[in-house]
């Protein structure tokens, strides 16, 4: 599946990318609170950033970066904030990445989610009944 977007329609506000380390959490402030679309790159962490705050109108959210390990409450907190949410990038690679160890069954809120990556998540054992829940994921 090819993800596309058309930019065009989309204003500064709502296209977001941000550069976060072990010191910080993802923080959208009130000027940010339009933000739809948000790219994090991960440098020197060891968990992903939580929590994840002024995210009501997330619709997209893609990590790259440096190795980083995402526990299942901060995707709990992710889900619950961001219920709008349509496409998740957790890709892990051979160069880093998000390692997911586990999903929430919480995902199943995400009625609107069509697009969710977990490529090369190794240590990812199962998967919540709640992904049963998701009718608009592409497969």
């Amino acid at each position: 599946m090819t993800w596309q977007m058309t930019v065009q329609d989309m204003t500064n506000e709502e296209i977001v990318a941000v550069e976060v380390d072990s010191s910080e959490n993802v923080r959208l402030d009130s000027s940010s609170k339009k933000t739809s679309h948000l790219r994090v790159k991960i440098a020197k962490m060891d968990q992903f950033p939580v929590p994840m705050k002024g995210i009501k109108k997330l619709r997209s959210l893609v990590t790259v970066g440096q190795q980083c390990d995402v526990t299942g409450e901060a995707l709990q907190a992710l889900f619950e904030g961001a219920k709008g949410l349509r496409v998740v990038d957790f890709t892990e690679d051979f160069s880093g990445g998000v390692t997911v160890k586990e999903i929430p069954n919480e995902i199943g809120k995400l009625i609107h989610l069509r697009y969710l990556n977990l490529c090369h998540n190794r240590n990812l054992e199962e998967l919540p009944e709640g992904m049963s829940e998701l009718q608009n994921l592409h497969t």
